[in-house]
């Protein structure tokens, strides 16, 4: 049920938020079930009737059943799986090897938005919209600092489907922090491909407690 109900998020355009607030509230759902997948919807602002609707429908059911299958067919026994370049990640024995993966596209994404690198770095790292996503970005340069080069400060993702990673982290930028997100997602030759960028509006950095 949880991933039907994350695929009608994704249907109603709010699929991070939900899959994090789902995450955040395991233990509940295990004692409560579905009732908290529809509470959880509507306490986003998301149409919780039509998610109703779909767990009782199973619209969503041949996409999860698809995922299932796949996932078997490839050797995935457990969540998290990625299959990154070709190689199966098992995320419970290889989680440091998929952020290193993760942590790369982030560093050229830094140095692109800080003005240390051109935007043609990224050129064979990217697809779709996000090349023309990172020209417009970069225009001004807006990670750049005249201190420390900008720095991840915290960073994690989810699979909202099979061949696709939704990457969030937070920049540390002078005196400011920054929220990046960033899509990657697998292409036909098996690398995988920066396929969106967003970048939010900076917020002061809070002091250190003394």
């Amino acid at each position: 049920a949880a991933a039907q109900a994350a695929e009608e998020a994704v249907e109603q355009g709010q699929g991070w938020p939900y899959i994090e607030a789902v995450l955040a509230r395991t233990a509940e759902l295990d004692r409560r079930g579905e009732a908290v997948l529809v509470d959880t919807a509507r306490e986003l602002g998301l149409d919780a009737e039509e998610f109703e609707v779909a767990l009782i429908d199973g619209r969503h059911i041949l996409i999860v059943d698809a995922d299932q299958a796949e996932g078997k067919a490839i050797g995935v026994t457990g969540t998290p799986t990625y299959v990154i370049g070709g190689e199966r990640l098992d995320g419970g024995k290889s989680q440091a090897g998929l952020r290193e993966r993760i942590e790369e596209i982030a560093d050229r994404l830094l140095a692109v938005l800080s003005g240390q690198r051109p935007v043609h770095w990224m050129l064979r790292h990217t697809a779709g919209s996000a090349y023309d996503d990172l020209v417009r970005l970069a225009e001004r340069a807006p990670l750049r600092t005249h201190g420390p080069r900008p720095t991840v400060h915290d960073l994690g993702w989810f699979v909202p489907r099979s061949g696709a990673l939704e990457v969030f982290a937070r920049i540390a930028a002078g005196t400011h922090l920054r929220a990046l997100a960033f899509r990657l997602e697998q292409s036909e030759d098996l690398r995988w491909r920066c396929t969106a960028v967003e970048l939010a509006t900076p917020s002061p950095r809070r002091a250190a407690a003394s």
